[in-house]
């Protein structure tokens, strides 16, 4: 019904050539099925600037995003639900900087008012990164799990981990 892009769409959120490029190599699923795609690294987000406009224009979001956020937050962070799950899309930039208040709220309101099933977390930098220096703290962590996120579904370290959650008592 849909396909998730978990970012990274381009080499240089700048270039049209690979933006044109990306767009004529998915135009088959395009004709299909609607993108959700991740705000990534390359395609704008990390600079948290004007970059963010490339991705923006070709993939609007903003009536899912976050309502009352700032305008970088309201169109590269968003929700959306299908089936038994809600997915939640996050900005993993906005995780380490201006936007990170934004982003804890949104995760935390999100998986509050849904009643579905699953909840998905996507983004482009895996939040459990083992080699990186995106390396998830306590702090973030914590938000995750206690919002109840049961797959995060991320990019960029093209690795695969698999954790599960103990609890005592």
């Amino acid at each position: 019904s849909f396909m998730v892009h978990v970012g990274d769409i381009v080499g240089y959120a700048y270039d049209s050539a690979g933006w044109q490029h990306f767009h004529y190599a998915a135009q088959p699923l395009i004709d299909k099925m609607p993108i959700m795609a991740a705000l990534g690294r390359y395609d704008g987000g990390q600079k948290m600037d004007v970059y963010n406009q490339h991705f923006l224009t070709r993939f609007n979001y903003q009536t899912l995003g976050y309502e009352g956020a700032s305008t970088t937050a309201s169109h590269s962070i968003y929700s959306f639900e299908y089936g038994d799950a809600l997915f939640i899309d996050l900005n993993s930039k906005a995780i380490n900087n201006d936007l990170k208040n934004e982003w804890n709220q949104f995760i935390k309101q999100k998986s509050a008012e849904t009643q579905k099933k699953w909840k998905i977390l996507i983004n482009n930098v895996s939040p459990y990164s083992p080699g990186g220096s995106y390396l998830l703290d306590n702090e973030k962590g914590k938000i995750i799990t206690d919002a109840g996120i049961d797959l995060v579904l991320s990019g960029y370290e093209c690795t695969y981990y698999r954790t599960t959650l103990h609890t005592t008592g």
